[in-house]
């Protein structure tokens, strides 16, 4: 592994449509996954992707001068005079409110904040140190069980605000976890870590994803993972496929598949033969051979294991119960027509722009009149879904596509 040390620029990136925010103060990372979709060109990453860390030491600086920017203050900070409450373009005082939280995303999903260079900078330990100090909601994605050694920062966190941590299983059998995950936890360190965290307070479940065709799709391999998800109290799974951009990146998983399943070459050959830009599967290969899907199967299993295949959203400081509550359903339209129902990516933006509007409305929906519902800036296709969740508690066209999911499955 080798270590390169800089300083960065810039560390905040912004969701679509959101506050929220993610961050990651590693590029590189050396778990070193075979179907990591970081190392895709599009990504932008250097090659050597999983043997050189790129190390952003001043990422809690930056981020905690992102915080200050956006009129946040520390809890820890005696050094607070006059001048700090007085705007200075007009020097008026304004309110000592603070302005709204926002989630904070630590990692992304590329690269692990809790791969082994954090052993030796504990960046992410100062990350979440500053999200404490600033009372901010946090969530992580990771698949090592380091995650544990910071457990109690994300007890005071969660006690005070908020803190979710999903732990990544793709593999029950250590085995071929070890052939695609190589550098990573062990399953069972992972198992093991969710359940400590869970039983600790701390909000969690399973990301399910990548499921590899025919290696991790199987009923038995299926089974461990929601087994799993069970007995450690997670709060959800999250299911989803394989996808593989052309280039490099695809060529060294399909010598893995080669070299470790030969049997199953040239079925990934003519499942992404197809060379989709974004890396999907050959849809007519897939309804020619009934290769599985997974997000319709995991929405099945979680049924039958009665565990959401959706992450619950965190109420937030500053929001209001109700309206985060019909944001969710209009997230939930979103994730059922993009991941289940394969429906128009514009319909999938527009409800997802919809629900981040509701969500941070400062008036409870059901107490707006006809006419504001109508004015409010959404697209027009859930104009009329938003009405109805205002005026009857409920979204019929969202039992609708429940209902076109459960024939499907």
């Amino acid at each position: 592994m080798i270590i390169e040390l800089y300083r960065a620029k810039s560390l905040i990136r912004h969701f679509a449509y959101t506050a929220d925010i993610f961050f990651n103060p590693y590029q590189g990372c050396y778990h070193d996954c075979v179907y990591c979709r970081g190392k895709s060109d599009d990504y932008y990453l250097h090659e050597d992707f999983g043997d050189r860390i790129k190390v952003k030491i001043n990422a809690p600086e930056l981020l905690e001068k992102y915080f200050q920017s956006k009129g946040h203050f520390s809890s820890s900070n005696t050094h607070v005079t006059l001048d700090d409450f007085f705007s200075p373009s007009n020097n008026v005082i304004p309110s000592t409110k603070q302005p709204s939280k926002f989630m904070l995303f630590i990692g992304g999903g590329v690269c692990d904040v809790y791969q082994p260079a954090e052993k030796e900078f504990e960046l992410t330990r100062q990350l979440l140190q500053h999200a404490h100090e600033y009372n901010f909601p946090v969530t992580i994605i990771t698949k090592s069980d380091l995650v544990l050694r910071d457990l109690d920062l994300l007890q005071k966190i969660n006690k005070d605000s908020y803190a979710s941590v999903s732990v990544t299983i793709t593999f029950a059998d250590d085995e071929i976890r070890e052939i695609f995950e190589p550098r990573s936890s062990s399953t069972q360190e992972r198992y093991s870590a969710l359940t400590i965290l869970r039983k600790s307070g701390i909000h969690g479940g399973i990301y399910f994803v990548p499921v590899l065709p025919w290696i991790g799709d199987t009923e038995e391999n299926m089974h461990s993972i929601y087994k799993m998800a069970k007995s450690s109290g997670a709060e959800y799974v999250v299911c989803g496929g394989l996808s593989l951009k052309p280039g490099k990146y695809k060529e060294d998983f399909m010598n893995t598949i080669k070299a470790h399943f030969s049997s199953l070459y040239s079925k990934y050959v003519q499942l992404y033969g197809n060379n989709n830009k974004y890396g999907y599967p050959d849809s007519s290969y897939v309804q020619k051979t009934g290769v599985i899907d997974p997000a319709l199967k995991g929405y099945k299993m979680c049924k039958d294991y009665n565990l959401p295949y959706m992450i619950p959203r965190h109420i937030q400081q500053g929001l209001i119960e109700e309206n985060v509550k019909w944001a969710e359903s209009l997230y939930e339209i979103a994730h059922l027509k993009e991941d289940l129902l394969r429906g128009s990516w514009r319909e999938v933006r527009d409800f997802r722009k919809s629900s981040a509007i509701v969500e941070v409305l400062r008036k409870p929906l059901s107490k707006m009149s006809r006419g504001e519902i109508q004015a409010l800036p959404v697209p027009k296709i859930s104009s009329t879904h938003i009405l109805e969740l205002a005026t009857k508690g409920k979204s019929t066209y969202l039992e609708k596509l429940r209902n076109d999911v459960n024939t499907l499955v």
